[in-house]
Formats: C-alpha cells, sequence, structure tokens
C-alpha cells in the first residue's frame, strides 16, 4: 500500500544520500512527496522529507529549487506546529542560507534549531546541526569554534555508536 511505498521510497532516498547519489536521492525524494500527496499518507513527515530535498538539490547546484523547498518545508513544519520536523528544517535551511551568503540567518536558524532540539530531545539531529555550525563558523574565519563543533558533533556520534561518523570526524579533525 500508499505506506509502505512512502517508507520505501523515503529509505531509498536516504541511501543514495549517503552514497553521494545526490541525482537519485532527488528522483526518490520527490517521488515519496508526490506518492505522500496523492494519497494522504505519511504528511506528518512532509516537511523533513522537503528538506532533505532541498540539501540534495543544494549538492548538486540547483540553490533556487533548495531555497524554494526549504523555504516550503519550513513553513509546514510551522503551520503543522512539527517541533521536532522544524528543527531538522532549519538546519537544512542554514546549510540553503549560508550558500547563499546569507551567514546571519544561517546562525539564526541554527540557533532556533538548538532551541527546539532541546525542547523536543530530538537528539538525533543534533550532530548535524552542529556540522553545519562548523561549516557556517569556518566560512566566517573562526575555525576555532568550527573545530569545537565537529568534535560536539563527534562526541554524539560516539554516544550513538555511529562509527563511520566517527572514524569521518576524526579524519576532519586530525587536519
Amino acid at each position: 500500500g500508499p505506506q509502505l511505498r512512502v517508507g520505501a521510497y523515503g529509505a531509498l532516498g536516504g541511501a543514495h544520500a549517503l552514497a553521494g547519489e545526490w541525482q537519485e536521492a532527488i528522483e526518490a525524494w520527490s517521488l515519496v512527496l508526490r506518492t505522500m500527496r496523492e494519497t494522504g499518507t505519511g504528511l506528518f513527515l512532509e516537511a523533513q522529507r522537503l528538506g532533505n530535498l532541498a540539501e540534495a538539490r543544494l549538492q548538486v547546484g540547483d540553490r533556487s529549487g533548495a531555497r524554494r523547498d526549504v523555504e516550503r518545508a519550513v513553513a509546514l513544519a510551522r503551520e503543522r506546529q512539527a517541533l521536532t520536523g522544524l528543527a531538522r528544517v532549519l538546519v537544512a535551511r542554514a546549510a540553503v542560507l549560508r550558500h547563499e551568503g546569507e551567514l546571519e540567518a544561517a546562525a539564526a536558524d541554527l540557533s532556533e534549531a538548538d532551541e527546539l532540539i532541546a525542547y523536543t530531545a530530538a537528539r538525533a539531529f543534533e550532530p548535524i546541526a552542529q556540522l553545519e555550525r562548523a561549516a557556517l563558523a569556518e566560512l566566517r574565519g573562526d575555525s576555532g569554534a568550527g573545530r569545537q563543533a565537529l568534535a560536539a558533533a563527534r562526541a554524539i556520534w560516539v554516544e550513538m555508536r555511529a562509527t563511520a561518523r566517527v572514524a569521518a570526524a576524526d579524519v576532519l579533525l586530525a587536519r
């Protein structure tokens, strides 16, 4: 049924993103969003999937598509009062804003995301927010703050036993 398709397409998008196959991730997340809207299934995740789609579009250089999707994601999450999803899509929007040079707006989104992560106890999103904070700090020329944010993300991944993420952070921290 539609629930299985929504779950499968969402997982497929995530797998493609993990593999760095951004165009395929865009196709899968576009399909999951179309299925959600056509069937009314899984709409509670619509904002997060739009955020995923925006991040994938950013990876292929489609900044206007990324901005359109992430703004819709934030609006949907706010409208539906989906606070956990809002935390995640604010991090996605911070990445889009960073790429557009809107550093203060990106920092504001990360601050709001931090508040929501603390309020909702959605710690799974904390390392993603820290990675975005590290990228923002590097762009501002504050490598100390960037390393601190990366170390914070690494510490959470250690707690999660996300060994591949810990190893990747170790490589970045060794520079």
